[in-house]
Parts: C-alpha cells; structure tokens; sequence
C-alpha cells in the first residue's frame, strides 16, 4: 500500500526522514554540534520539561562540534540513482482515504512495500528508549536494555556525547526485539493523539527486516555485491573538519597539522572505498569505533550504511548483513552472511515499520 513519502505532522517533518532526499530538506541530519529536537524513532521531543525529568541520560552539544553531515563530499557514482530507479516499479494510485501516514526516519521501499529506517540506531536513540523506560517501567526492566559495557569499541562510547550520533553498539538480539516493540507502541500513542478526530487511526510496528527485505533494501536489483558498480570514489575532506577528525581518530598529532594534511590528500584527489569497512587510510580518517550514521553518500533508496560501518541484526537469528567497519569489503557485499552469539562492538541495527488502519 502506499505510504505518504513526506513525514506527518510539523513535528514530524523534522523528525523523520531528515537527511533522505525524499523530504528536500537533507540540512536537518542531527550532528554534534546541533542535536536534533525531536527523536529520529518515536518523534517524541527530546527535550521534555517534566515526564523524563528523572531520565539517567541527559542529551547535550559536544563542545566544539562539528556537522559530520559536512565532513566528507563524494564524487558521484556513474551509475546514477535516475538509472537504478528505472527498474523499480511505480507506486500504484490510491484513493486519499486510503493513504498511510509514514513512520519517523524511514524510507519507503517500494520493491518490498515496506519502510525501512533510513540510517543504524544511534547512541542517542538508544538512550531515549531508556530514558522513556527508566520512568515507565521497574528498575530491573530499565537494566536489562543497558548495552553490554564489554562489547563496546571504546569504554566511553555508549555515553560520550562525541558518539551520541553513532550507532548504537554491544546490544543484544532481544534487546532490539524490545526498541521494536516499544517503538510501535510509542509512535502509535503519540500519532494517534496528536492527528485529530477527523483523521482514521493508525498503528504503527516496528521489527527487523528479514534477509531478503534487507538485501532488497540493499540494492540487490542493481548488484548482487554492493547495490553499487562504484566501490571507490574520490573523496574531498572540509578543511574545517580538522579538530573535529583529531578527537574522531584519537590522535595527539596536532590540528594545524592535520589542517595541512588534509589539504595535500585534497590536493591529490585521492579515491578511496567509500564504504566504512576495513581499508587502507590517512591517519586522520581512521577510527577506533563505526562512524556517524549519516556518514557517507546513501544508496539509491536514500539508506546510509548498508554496507559496512556495522553489521545489522536480521529477523533471522544468528545472521546480521550488510558487514562491519572491522571487516574486508568482501565480506560487506550485499549477499555475505555475518554470524554472531551475542552483543558486540561490530554489531547494530535499522528497523522496518509498518503502519495500518485500527478497525
């Protein structure tokens, strides 16, 4: 069924789908150094004056941030999105009383009908799932969706608020399970209060997508291996992202330095694998941990990372897709199998969501 492809709501509009191409509005990616005001999954503000005044983690400015968003400029790939959507079928016409609104932060996708989460859960997000349940729910539940402490890339990276737009990290199957279910719920109270009497009600499902609806997502119809023909591009650096990249790749090696440096790799017109996997790079383009997850140029559906950066949980148990910034970009393509027996510093997730009418 078709989806309405702008967000609903003013609130909304703000709240999902920021960067996807779709909405026209790509400045609004939440970035360190302006968080967004409302969440990316539930829409709810995340700066509430009273329900979350308890709330164990509190959101804030990283002191001289920088907008990732600006970090990095891609070529484009010769493979345009105007091709790839060629081969995607139309959206069938549909009477206006039968529309959908669309959930926050997905992406429609037409080929499986389905809305998928346009980037990874973030640090941030995850938070304000356990801020919401830190007051709605026993102490002992709030515990259990704390992300394993062991399975992090760094020992601050789940509360440095560097990270706070990184995907979240160390959670386990069930643990993602949970975020789904407490994001349908959530999104459909708030919808449902705040669209009016007039309007039919909703409800919204959140889940992980399976494999094929991943791989699809992915780019399949255009490439078995990437979704993509264009596995290096050249690459331009902001030159003003140069403090922003010291603290990123945890280096002591001066910013006038790093300035200069990325002036000759500009001067260059270096091409590198685009994809956040295991690769050979500057010193002041590696990192430790996953990057920003709106890092990079996103795929023709208008989704950030679907190869690399982390692996992501399927519906499938055991399996996650899409590979890691730890691993080779063979084994990021679109068909590679991940595995996993727990939570762990390589692995995150998107979900899928689904809305339909309440009888």
């Amino acid at each position: 069924m078709a989806r309405f492809i702008k967000a609903f709501g003013a609130v909304l509009v703000l709240a999902g789908s920021a960067c996807s191409p779709l909405t026209k509005i790509q400045y609004l990616c939440p970035n360190s150094s302006r968080p967004a005001a409302y969440s990316t999954t539930s829409a709810l503000p995340l700066y509430p004056t009273e329900r979350y005044s308890d709330r164990p983690f509190a959101f804030e400015t990283y002191p001289k941030g920088f907008n990732e968003s600006r970090v990095f400029r891609f070529e484009a790939c010769p493979d345009s999105a105007a091709q790839a959507f060629r081969r995607i079928p139309a959206l069938p016409k549909i009477d206006k009383s039968q529309r959908l609104a669309q959930g926050p932060g997905t992406v429609f996708i037409v080929s499986k009908n389905i809305e998928m989460d346009e980037a990874e859960v973030t640090n941030k997000e995850w938070q304000h799932f356990l801020n919401c349940i830190h007051t709605d729910s026993a102490e002992e539940v709030y515990e259990s969706f704390l992300p394993n402490a062991n399975a992090q890339p760094l020992p601050d990276y789940f509360s440095n608020s560097f990270y706070q737009h990184f995907p979240v990290v160390g959670i386990s199957y069930e643990q993602a399970l949970g975020f789904c279910r407490w994001r349908g719920a959530i999104v459909t109270e708030y919808f449902n209060k705040s669209s009016g009497p007039k309007v039919k009600h909703q409800r919204f499902t959140f889940r992980l997508p399976t494999e094929q609806e991943w791989e699809s997502a992915a780019g399949n119809f255009i490439s078995r291996e990437y979704g993509t023909p264009c596995t290096s591009r050249q690459v331009y650096v902001h030159p003003a992202s140069a403090a922003y990249l010291q603290k990123r790749a945890r280096t002591d090696i001066p910013v006038e330095q790093i300035a200069r440096d990325i002036a000759q790799f500009n001067a260059a017109k270096t091409r590198l694998i685009w994809f956040n996997c295991q690769r050979e790079l500057p010193y002041f383009l590696n990192s430790p941990t996953p990057d920003y997850a709106y890092s990079t140029a996103p795929n023709d559906y208008g989704l950030y990372h679907m190869i690399g950066n982390v692996a992501e949980f399927v519906q499938e148990p055991g399996i996650t897709k899409g590979g890691s910034y730890r691993d080779p970009l063979a084994l990021c393509t679109i068909a590679s199998r991940g595995k996993y027996t727990g939570p762990a510093p390589t692995v995150g997730f998107r979900c899928v969501g689904e809305a339909s009418f309440m009888p």
